[in-house]
């Protein structure tokens, strides 16, 4: 499912980045210089946030910075697992916040279009363990993700005076993260470990508005 959800973002990356009108010689409309915008794909797996943006140099450049949460229970009861390895914990998730800060190009301008993009994401993640009768440990981690993205913009004039845009983006980052209590780390319900550093492809689709 990841490799068609990443296949399909380059293919529309493609497409519109090589169907794309050179605006230059066009009058523009006055550029809204705020962003608002949300994962769609995050959305779906629950993650509550918002992305806002201001866009700079006449559009060629725009910052953004993003928050959200999974929400947080008081318990392990909604969430807990034992991880198929036979080493007699129990471990469970009790939910998780973050942000990410984001530093973008626009190879056009007019905040639109194709855009470069690096950023960094950041994340706590409260998680626990506990072995047989015993009570739960609590424990919070923190996992840290630089990335960099290619992207596509784009905005449909005809909906919203063009203030709506949709915008996926693939590419990859590196995720560093230390899911780990002394000699218990963090496993999932198949055996693997949670903890550790590697890079990892990124895909996603945002969709927003300027105002």
């Amino acid at each position: 499912m990841k490799n068609i959800l990443i296949i399909v973002l380059t293919f529309v990356l493609a497409t519109v980045s090589f169907g794309q009108e050179d605006t230059t010689q066009a009058e523009q409309p006055t550029l809204k210089s705020n962003t608002l915008s949300a994962s769609v794909l995050w959305g779906m797996f629950g993650w509550i946030h918002a992305n806002y943006g201001k866009v700079m140099n006449d559009g060629k450049n725009e910052y953004q910075i993003m928050l959200g949460t999974f929400g947080y229970e008081d318990s392990y009861d909604e969430d807990s697992w034992e991880s198929g390895l036979g080493d007699g914990y129990m471990y469970g998730f009790k939910g998780a916040s973050g942000g990410k800060a984001t530093y973008r190009t626009y190879t056009k301008g007019n905040a639109k279009g194709l855009f470069y993009q690096a950023h960094l994401r950041m994340m706590t993640i409260s998680w626990g363990y506990k072995s047989g009768n015993n009570d739960w440990k609590d424990v919070n981690s923190t996992i840290t993700e630089p990335g960099v993205v290619l992207g596509y913009r784009y905005v449909p004039s005809f909906i919203f005076n063009g203030r709506l845009f949709i915008e996926p983006f693939v590419g990859g980052y590196y995720s560093m993260s230390k899911l780990e209590d002394g000699d218990v780390t963090l496993t999932d319900d198949e055996g693997e470990k949670q903890s550790g550093n590697g890079f990892e492809g990124d895909f996603n689709l945002y969709i927003g508005f300027y105002f």
